[in-house]
């Protein structure tokens, strides 16, 4: 197997965009500057079988350096456990040639691609990577003939608080590009009450969603501002929510009850499959309560696993 370091351009040419977004050379390319150096490579043997971009700062390098998930990408429809191994040898040989003592590597997780990830995770671990991390990632999976079939996939709270937030003044509204600054606000505040971070600033925020078309929406009640949404494109049939939130101090009316209904139902309606909701962890370990909450509205759980490795550096 041979890893051949190629230009943006031609890095698109190769690898199919089917994992999303988070894997492209054009959101590499657009996040270039929070690293030292971007590298786009392509492992061949008879053929190009898989795509990986890394950021490197110092001695380490990372898949993905900003962005939820990275990792390596099929070229190939079906890319077999034994090139997944010869890759990630490789892999390290490159790292190795190259000064790198460190590799980090951020997969989707498993619902993503389970066939592909099974054997990256296996491939990881027989190439004696360490699990750093193995987080909780819930996800739903929306259902055909949404208004009939998603009340059944609540669970007997979820439904008491959904039937209780509907009755309440709430208004729904997905906001313009120029009205994001309101749903960033609430969650802004949300966060700080939570003593959460919040890791993109609202600049970041508005340059990314400008460049890839993010959705922003709101819960408005008696003209205050009271939980929001911030969702970035992954494919196009699948979304993330890359923030969401109430205001604390009306969190006893359920607007998010009503968020989540009403931003499933909007995602039904376009034609998304799925919604990628994010990490119920931090540093692997969970949030019960936000974990309870993801689950009492349908939302199904999967694993999503970060690996890295110490390389060791050739002389």
């Amino acid at each position: 197997m041979e890893v051949v370091a190629v230009d943006k351009s031609l890095y698109t040419q190769h690898v199919h965009q089917r994992a999303g977004l988070f894997h492209t050379a054009d959101f590499a390319a657009f996040n270039a500057a929070k690293v030292e150096a971007v590298h786009y490579l392509l492992f061949k043997d008879s053929r190009f079988r898989l795509g990986l971009i890394l950021g490197s700062s110092g001695t380490e390098a990372r898949s993905p350096f900003s962005a939820p998930f990275g990792g390596f990408s099929p070229i190939q429809e079906e890319v077999k456990a034994a090139v997944v191994n010869d890759a990630l040898h490789a892999l390290e040989k490159w790292l190795s040639k190259h000064g790198y003592r460190k590799i980090t590597m951020v997969l989707p997780a498993l619902y993503y691609d389970g066939r592909f990830l099974t054997r990256m995770i296996n491939g990881l671990f027989v190439s004696r990577y360490r699990s750093e991390q193995i987080d909780l990632n819930h996800h739903m999976e929306l259902p055909a003939n949404f208004d009939q079939n998603y009340p059944r996939m609540l669970q007997k709270n979820a439904r008491k608080n959904l039937k209780n937030a509907l009755k309440q003044d709430f208004r729904w509204q997905k906001l313009p590009l120029s009205e994001a600054k309101r749903a960033y606000e609430v969650i802004a505040v949300n966060r700080k009450v939570r003593q959460k971070p919040l890791r993109m600033s609202l600049e970041q925020v508005l340059e990314t969603s400008e460049r890839f078309s993010a959705d922003f929406f709101v819960v408005e009640y008696q003209q205050t501002d009271v939980a929001a949404a911030i969702v970035f494109p992954v494919t196009a049939r699948i979304v993330q929510v890359i923030y969401w939130g109430d205001n604390p101090s009306f969190s006893d009316r359920r607007p998010m009850n009503f968020l989540t209904y009403k931003l499933f139902e909007y995602y039904a309606n376009q034609s998304i499959y799925l919604i990628d909701i994010g990490t119920s962890t931090e540093n692997s370990v969970p949030n019960y309560g936000l974990c309870e909450f993801k689950e009492s509205i349908g939302c199904s759980v999967s694993l999503k696993y970060t690996f890295s490795k110490e390389v060791s550096v050739c002389n």
